[in-house]
C-alpha cells in the first residue's frame, strides 16, 4: 500500500509539475438556450419548441499553453447544439465542431489562428448590432445570412416565395488562417483568408478583414469579404443558398462590404449599419443593399432590445438549363412566365423587424420575450410576396 502511494503521490508531482512549468488552462464554456414559440408565416401558423430560441445554444472548449516571452499557444473547439432534442448542429450537414475549430498563436504582437474560425465581416455585425450574436433576432444577420425565414422547416416551404440566402458561406470559414492585431490606440485590425478547400480551383479562394475603432462609448467599423466561388454544390443545403451556380458549380465571385458605428449614451446604447453586396457570375452582376438601425435600453437591471433592418436587391435570374443537377431548387424555383420555372434571383426587397426583453435572473441566467416580423416583397413575375410573425419565451443559461 505504501508503495502504491509512494507512486501516486510521484506521479501527482510530475503531473503538477508540468501544469506549473506549462502554464496551462482548459475552459469549457457556453449557453444553452430554450425557447417555446408560435409561427405564422404566409398560410400557415403553428407552435414551436426550440433550442435556438433567442441565441444559438453552444458549448466550446479552449485552452493555452505558456511559451515564455509573453507568447501563448491556443486553440478553441466549439459546437452548436439543439437543447430541445440535444441534436448536434444546426443541420444535418453540420460537422462534429461546426462553430469553431482552431490552434494558433498569441503574444503583445496580435493572434494568429488556423482552422475554421469566424470571420471578421460577421464579428462587426454581431458587435455592431443591439441584438449581437441573436441568429433568430438579429435583424441585419437575418437579412444576409439566413435565406429561410422560416424556423418550422419545411413544412413551410414554398417554391413560389423565391427567397434568398444573399451571402452564400457561413460566418465561419474552414481552411482559414486569421490575424488579429493588438490595440493600437483604439484601433484592431483583423484579416482571414481561405483558398476554398477546392482542389484545382485558385478562384475559390476567400479574403476577408476589418478595421475597429473603439474609444469609450464609441465604436467604428469597417470590414470586406470576397467570395471566390467556383466550388462543387455538395449539399442541397448549398444548393439551397448560393446565389451563383453554374450546371451544380459555383461560378463567379461575391464582393461584401459593411460599415457600422454604435454609441453608449449610458441610457440607451444605438446602432447603425450599412452594407452591399455584389455578385458577379455567368456574365452576369447583381448588386444588393441593406442597412439596420437599433437600439439597446437598460431599465434597471433588464434591458429592451429593438432593431430593424431592410435589404434590397437586383434581379438575377439564371436560366433553367442551369439548374443543380440533383434537382434541388428550394428558395430559388419560382414561377416565372408561362409557366417556365426559373433559377435564380428575383428582384425584390425584404425587411426584418425585432424587439426582445431580456430579465436576469442571476448574472448567468436570463427570462426573455421576443418578437419578430420579417416581409420578402419580390418585384419579379411570378414570384410571390411573404410575411412571417414570430414570437417566442424562454431561458437562456451561460457557463
Amino acid at each position: 500500500m505504501r508503495i502504491k502511494m509512494k507512486m501516486l503521490t510521484a506521479i501527482g508531482t510530475c503531473l503538477l509539475a508540468g501544469s506549473v512549468h506549462a502554464q496551462s488552462s482548459v475552459q469549457l464554456s457556453g449557453i444553452i438556450d430554450f425557447g417555446i414559440g408560435y409561427m405564422k408565416s404566409g398560410e400557415h401558423s403553428g407552435w414551436t419548441a426550440s433550442g435556438d430560441g433567442y441565441s444559438s445554444s453552444a458549448w466550446e472548449l479552449s485552452g493555452s499553453e505558456e511559451l515564455g516571452n509573453g507568447n501563448y499557444a491556443t486553440f478553441t473547439l466549439g459546437s452548436f447544439f439543439d437543447a430541445a432534442t440535444g441534436k448536434l448542429g444546426r443541420m444535418d450537414t453540420d460537422s462534429l465542431f461546426n462553430r469553431s475549430a482552431v490552434v494558433g498563436l498569441r503574444g503583445d504582437w496580435g493572434a494568429l489562428d488556423m482552422g475554421k474560425a469566424g470571420t471578421p465581416f460577421a464579428g462587426l455585425l454581431y458587435g455592431t448590432s443591439s441584438f449581437g450574436g441573436s441568429s433568430g433576432f438579429n435583424p441585419l444577420f437575418r437579412l444576409l445570412y439566413a435565406g429561410d425565414s422560416n424556423p418550422l422547416g419545411s413544412s413551410f416551404y414554398d417554391p413560389d416565395v423565391g427567397n434568398v440566402h444573399p451571402i452564400p458561406y457561413d460566418t465561419m470559414w474552414s481552411n482559414s488562417i486569421r490575424y488579429v492585431s493588438p490595440d493600437v490606440n483604439g484601433f484592431v485590425a483583423s484579416a482571414i483568408a481561405s483558398p476554398g478547400g477546392v482542389p484545382g480551383e485558385s478562384s475559390a479562394y476567400r479574403l476577408g478583414g476589418s478595421i475597429v475603432y473603439s474609444d469609450g462609448p464609441l465604436t467604428l467599423g469597417g470590414a470586406v469579404q470576397r467570395l471566390g466561388l467556383a466550388a462543387p454544390i455538395t449539399s442541397s443545403y448549398e444548393a439551397e443558398t448560393s446565389p451563383l451556380y453554374e450546371n451544380g458549380v459555383h461560378s463567379g465571385h461575391q464582393l461584401s462590404w459593411l460599415l457600422a458605428a454604435a454609441y453608449d449614451f449610458d441610457v440607451v446604447k444605438v446602432f447603425g449599419q450599412y452594407a452591399q453586396i455584389h455578385n458577379s457570375a455567368l456574365g452576369d452582376k447583381q448588386r444588393a443593399r441593406a442597412f439596420s438601425v437599433g437600439a439597446s435600453i437598460p431599465l434597471g437591471a433588464d434591458e429592451l432590445n429593438i432593431g430593424y433592418s431592410r435589404y434590397s436587391q437586383d434581379s438575377g435570374i439564371v436560366p433553367p438549363s442551369t439548374t443543380p443537377g440533383n434537382g434541388s431548387c428550394y428558395a430559388y424555383c419560382g414561377g416565372g412566365q408561362d409557366g417556365v420555372g426559373y433559377v435564380g434571383i428575383p428582384k425584390g426587397s425584404r425587411q426584418s423587424f425585432a424587439v426582445a426583453y431580456l430579465y436576469p435572473l442571476s448574472k448567468r441566467t436570463e427570462l426573455y420575450a421576443a418578437y419578430r416580423y420579417e416581409k420578402w416583397d419580390p418585384d419579379s413575375v411570378g414570384f410571390k410576396d411573404l410575411t412571417t410573425h414570430y414570437v417566442t419565451s424562454g431561458i437562456r443559461h451561460s457557463f
